[in-house]
């Protein structure tokens, strides 16, 4: 079965939304070049991630 890239983004966050936000930083960091830490959360009590660009 082939996939959009939008699909396969949708499908990662519809998985990692109910994880640990420490986790789900771990995972970012792993995939992406950044880094990503817990900064909180939003007015909602979503958790709010701070993403920093590695250079």
């Amino acid at each position: 079965m082939k996939i959009s890239a939008d699909d396969l983004i949708n499908q990662i966050a519809d998985t990692l939304c109910e994880v640990d936000v420490d986790f789900l930083c771990e995972v970012a960091n792993k995939v992406m070049a950044a880094t990503h830490t817990a900064a909180g959360e939003d007015e909602y009590g979503y958790d709010l991630i701070e993403q920093i660009q590695i250079k």
